[in-house]
């Protein structure tokens, strides 16, 4: 199950568990399949139950799937509840989506310094999302808190397995944030986000970028 699209370049990101940790995989396969195919409740209790048995990659989904509707309802307060359980018990990889609660206020009140705390945190422990969550918030949060060349030097150190980190770059090399204008570089750029995830966003980013390079009166070989 993924995010939903968002029609902005503001962009945050919730984290979904790529790699299981230690535990009963079969089980929770079977949790999600379960949820996948429609049998929703089984599901949810499935996940809970491992929760209950100590399952760290189950509370995360868990509350992940409180926050994304998987189970008919948003409920952010007790996702962050989770949250909060789990990194307390040890899932660093659940640092960046308490940052993203706070971020967006989202089942806690709104704070981007605690947003920023939880982001580093999850940095430090090696979480390549939390580089690109922090660095959206650099460039485009609120002016109290924007920097943007440390935002453009966190997504240089993402994965090059990141969409969303070549959407940033090409957004300031579009428009001259934290670095010259150099439109062909946010072509590439936009075009390297777009063969990594097919997204509206970067789609109507190359675009304007290629009527953009058009439309200059220099002859920009394309």
């Amino acid at each position: 199950m993924t995010k939903k699209k968002q029609n902005t370049n503001n962009l945050v990101f919730l984290k979904e568990l790529p790699h299981p940790y230690d535990g009963p995989e079969q089980t929770r396969r079977e949790a999600m399949a379960l949820i996948c195919q429609g049998e929703v409740a089984k599901g949810k209790a499935a996940l809970e139950h491992l929760y209950q048995q100590g399952d760290l990659w189950a509370g995360h989904t868990l509350a992940y799937g409180y926050q994304e509707e998987w189970f008919g309802e948003v409920n952010h307060e007790l996702a962050v509840t989770i949250y909060r359980d789990i990194i307390a018990r040890g899932s660093k990889w659940t640092m960046s989506n308490l940052a993203y609660c706070y971020q967006t206020g989202s089942g806690v009140r709104k704070n981007m310094h605690w947003a920023i705390y939880w982001y580093k945190k999850a940095i430090e422990l090696g979480d390549d999302k939390a580089l690109i969550n922090l660095a959206y918030l650099y460039v485009f949060g609120p002016k109290k808190y924007r920097d943007i060349e440390a935002g453009v030097a966190l997504c240089k150190r993402a994965s090059k397995d990141y969409a969303e980190a070549y959407n940033l770059l090409g957004i300031c090399n579009a428009k001259g944030l934290g670095m010259p204008v150099n439109l062909l570089k946010a072509k590439h750029l936009f075009e390297k986000a777009l063969d990594l995830g097919d997204d509206e966003v970067y789609q109507k980013n190359l675009e304007k970028v290629i009527n953009k390079i058009k439309s200059t009166k220099k002859n920009i070989p394309l």
